[in-house]
């Protein structure tokens, strides 16, 4: 296979042209002079074109069609939504219980100006965010998250339609680097990645989410000279774009995806595809 892989499907072949379009937002207001005054307001989406062909061996068209071209038309389909960002450099909106420290402070980042440092002093210590309107998250299709801890302690992360009981709830887990800050990127209730988040009390509904609580999975930290960092923790939208070398690795939307079939005998598929990197919004690299 290529290593060309855009949320779980992987293409066949590796594309054969590869664009790169870095724009600018240039504002122009006319004015009685030979040329309108340009103001720059910064710089517009990186967008990443992919150009080639869905070939494999003996396949059919409609094989193919099924195993590379519906998937990618599924994700273009997804209804209307808009990114939100669940914690990032300020607590506000966010109860703790049980930590010794709770604040932005760390200039050890992701993203923006600082990171939340989270300390427990209490044993089992959590924090939550409770909705006044339950929010519907349906149409996100996955949790974004940067953390940095002490060796590999997990938390888990959960999502509960009811607040009170807490007898409806999707939950995740994830663990901590305390050499480097680690990303955790997971679908919402399905296997669109390795990572993905599972229904595990309850029937819960991602249209009804009232609380999100933070608590540590399997182990005790009581000491409070022990930290632990999170930044850009958002639910979102787009695709995880993986590529041979990691040259294009990152959080893309899918624009369009352009197909057709040309020649006699049709057993290939040629394909035009923009990506628009949503890379500024989740966070990149590692650091």
């Amino acid at each position: 296979m290529s290593e060309w892989i855009i949320g779980k499907v992987e293409i066949p072949k590796a594309p054969n042209k590869i664009t790169n379009k870095f724009t600018k937002v240039i504002k122009k207001v006319p004015v009685l002079t030979e040329s309108p005054w340009l103001f720059s307001q910064g710089a517009d989406t990186y967008i990443l074109s992919l150009e080639g062909s869905i070939f494999e061996g003996s396949k059919s068209l409609s094989t193919l069609h099924a195993s590379y071209v519906q998937p990618i038309k599924d994700y273009i389909s997804q209804g209307m939504v808009i990114p939100e960002v669940l914690l990032d450099e300020s607590v506000t909106g966010w109860v703790s219980s049980g930590l010794y420290v709770f604040k932005s402070h760390s200039t050890s980042i992701i993203k923006g100006d600082y990171s939340i440092e989270t300390r427990f002093s209490n044993g089992n210590g959590s924090f939550s965010k409770y909705f006044s309107s339950p929010r519907d998250y349906s149409k996100h299709n996955f949790l974004s998250l940067w953390q940095r801890g002490h060796g590999t302690d997990k938390f888990k992360i959960s999502f509960y339609s009811t607040s009170g009981d807490r007898t409806q709830g999707y939950r995740y887990y994830t663990e901590m680097s305390s050499s480097n800050w680690k990303h955790d990127f997971a679908s919402l209730s399905g296997n669109e990645y390795s990572n993905y988040i599972s229904a595990t009390t309850g029937t819960p509904s991602w249209k009804s989410i009232s609380v999100i609580e933070v608590t540590p999975s399997g182990f005790n930290p009581s000491s409070s000279n022990v930290y632990y960092l999170w930044d850009r923790m958002a639910m979102g939208v787009g695709f995880k774009i993986k590529t041979p070398n990691d040259t294009y690795n990152g959080i893309y939307m899918i624009k369009d995806f352009i197909t057709n079939e040309q020649g006699g005998d049709i057993e290939s598929y040629k394909f035009k595809t923009n990506l628009l990197d949503s890379g500024d919004y989740y966070g990149t690299g590692e650091q």
